[in-house]
This record gives C-alpha cells, structure tokens and sequence, in this order.
C-alpha cells in the first residue's frame, strides 16, 4: 500500500497530454555543460613537454566525456579562481592534478612522476578520471536498461544480504508496473555491486556520488541516463524498498510531471559517452539526444520546471510525494513546450466541451487503474501473510 501514491504520478500524468519525453529520456543529454574540470597545477620547476603531454592527453581523453582539462601556471596564473582548491587541499607541491565537481567540490588525484615515464603515468591518472571497470559497467547497464541501482556494500555480511533483498524487491515492485508509465521500458533495472576490495579503485566514482568510503553501513545510489545519479545517495537505515522504489519511479517520470530541474537531471558521474554509445542511444530512444532541435526542445522544457533557486535543497523522496498529494487536479490546459504542442493545446481550447469531456473521462480511467492496483498489492500482501 506504501507504494499507492509514488504510482498514482503515472496514472494522471497520463490524463493531459503528455511530454514527449520522460526523465530517463532528458538523462542521456549533457546539455552542453562541462561537468567536471581537471586542473594540472604547473609552475616553474615544471618541463614545457610535461605541460603540453598533459594538454594534448587529456583533450583525447576527454574528447567524448563531460570533463575537461585546463593547465594552471604560476606565478602568471596565481590569481586564477582555482587556486582556491590548492589552498583547500592544502598543497604546495607542482605539479599536481585536482578533479573538481559542478558543486566545486574538489578531489586531489595521486600524481608523482619521473622523467623516463611521465607520460605514461599522466595518461594512467587522466583516463582513471573518466573511466573505471565499475563505471563502463554503468554505462553499459544504464543505455540497454531503465537504469542502475549501485550497491557500495557495508561491512557488515548480514546487512548487506538484507540491502540485496530490498533491491530486488523494489526491482521487482518497479518492473511490475513499468507498462504504465508514460513511455514503457523493456528492461527493468539492474543490480551492480561495488565490493570493499574495490573501493580505492573506484575511488573518483564514489567521490563522484557524494558516497563515504569510510561509512561502515551498505549504501545505494540510483542511476539513469548518461550517467546520472537520482536524489541522493541512500545510506544505513534509509535503504528500504519504499525510498527505494520512489527514486526508481521518478526516473520514469514525465519530464512535466512538476519535479523541480535540478531532480530531473541529476549530478552526473564523470565518465565517457562515446559516439558509438550515442549512436545505439538514438536507434533505441527513437531521436537522437545530441541534435541541436532536441536539445533546444528539452532546455525549453526544464526551463519551465518548477525552480527551486532561492530555497535549500530538497529530498526528492519528498518532493515526489509532496507533489502527488498535491495533484489533486488535472488542468485542462496544460504547458507544452513545442510549436506542435501548443497548435494542439490551442485547437482544444476552441472546442473547450470535447477538452472537458475528455479530461473526466481520463481521469476517471486513471482512478479506476490506481483502484485496481491498490487492490492488487492489498491482494498479494495477504497471500504473502497466508504463506
């Protein structure tokens, strides 16, 4: 019954004509903003060539990625804005590499070179920011799947046995109803595992996620899209199948079901996106996310979404059902965003009687169709019980 309310968003979303795209769908665009920055931190103790193998290695690197490199040098650069991040860090050494998120977090890479191999060591610290074995299997999960739920696993064995039944569970819940929402997926999500041993190598990717490597409990983050993270990372007692499956519901969401923009994208993972993967994105999705009219299309669209600016952040949990309850009715003129989309808004007007017809009748279709799941989940909660 618990998961009543996070489905009903489906059901009267589909009442008013609809987006055309959902939030996993607006997850595999970048939007044309770089992500994450490297800074090489040079001063002048340090080789010319050293500088120029850094800059022409990681615009290979990065060529297909959503980071990008940039050399600082001192003394000519000491007032660049990100000296900040040395001070930070507390580091006085040159060179040094610093990787630094959208919210200017900053993550110090391990960097020591010799003069017979700096190359190969800057292209080992380069490529480890954009790609790791966990994270291409992201990647791969994320563009055939409706999305990853990450499980970095505790200390404990006997909890982290009972995190991986609440995944599978919530997996189950949100496969069972994946058929009704605004644009059915295939394929469900699935589980990927980030065992202890790994940590360290997987070190930028759990920086990334706002994770903690040295947090005891088992935690899970929810991602979708180019790599996207929902919400936020679930950690000890806040894993449960009910938090769970509200984050993976919101990512097969309307893209104007009323989340706020910020919970629609979703902080990004650095990693690579390769044209190949974008071009199997585009044979599956139906359009191609990197077109310039595409694009312009989805920037309209959250440009209208609910702005959070000014107020603290939000859980999405309860943003999410917050906004259900508050759903309490279905304009009959809902906001579109594309020329085709108003033409159809503006004919409806004309025939304002056909319009209110047809918006009780959808909405009666879609209070039977919770009706009917509410009592199936009451159905099957009593036969578990009878078992």
């Amino acid at each position: 019954m618990k998961y009543i309310l996070p489905l009903v968003l489906f059901f009267l979303v589909k009442t008013s004509p609809a987006c055309k795209y959902t939030v996993r769908d607006i997850g595999f665009t970048d939007l044309g903003k770089v992500q994450y920055r490297l800074y090489f931190f040079a001063d002048t103790t340090t080789p010319d060539v050293m500088i120029s193998a850094f800059e022409k290695l990681s615009y290979a690197a990065f060529l297909d990625a959503n980071v990008e490199g940039q050399v600082i040098k001192f003394p000519q650069q000491k007032n660049h804005p990100a000296v900040q991040f040395l001070k930070q860090l507390n580091i006085s050494a040159y060179p040094t590499m610093i990787l630094v998120n959208p919210d200017g977090a900053a993550l110090k890479l391990d960097f020591s070179v010799k003069e017979k191999n700096f190359n190969e060591t800057l292209w080992h610290v380069i490529e480890s920011t954009v790609s790791s074995p966990m994270r291409r299997k992201i990647t791969d999960i994320c563009k055939d799947n409706y999305g990853v739920v990450l499980f970095i696993e505790g200390k404990d064995g006997k909890k982290n046995r009972q995190v991986r039944q609440v995944v599978k569970q919530a997996v189950k819940d949100i496969a069972q109803v994946m058929k009704l929402m605004p644009k059915p997926i295939e394929n469900p999500p699935q589980l990927a595992t980030l065992p202890r041993k790994d940590f360290q190598q997987e070190r930028i990717l759990i920086w990334s996620l706002n994770a903690d490597p040295q947090f005891n409990e088992p935690q899970l983050a929810v991602l979708f899209g180019r790599g996207r993270r929902m919400g936020q990372v679930l950690k000890g007692d806040e894993i449960n199948k009910e938090n769970l499956f509200s984050l993976l519901a919101i990512v097969g969401a309307d893209c104007e079901c009323g989340l706020d923009r910020s919970i629609m994208l979703g902080k990004m993972i650095p990693l690579r996106w390769s044209k190949e993967i974008q071009t199997q994105m585009a044979e599956q999705l139906g359009f191609d996310v990197e077109n310039p009219m595409i694009k312009s299309e989805m920037s309209q669209i959250l440009s209208i979404a609910p702005s959070q600016k000014g107020k603290s952040a939000q859980n999405p949990l309860s943003v999410y059902r917050e906004g259900i309850v508050k759903f309490d009715s279905i304009p009959s003129s809902p906001t579109v965003t594309s020329g085709a989309f108003r033409a159809q808004s503006a004919s409806e007007a004309e025939t304002g009687g056909n319009a209110l017809l047809r918006t009780a009748l959808y909405s009666l279709s879609a209070i039977l169709l919770v009706i009917l799941l509410a009592g199936y989940f009451i159905y099957r909660k009593n036969r578990e019980k009878r078992l």
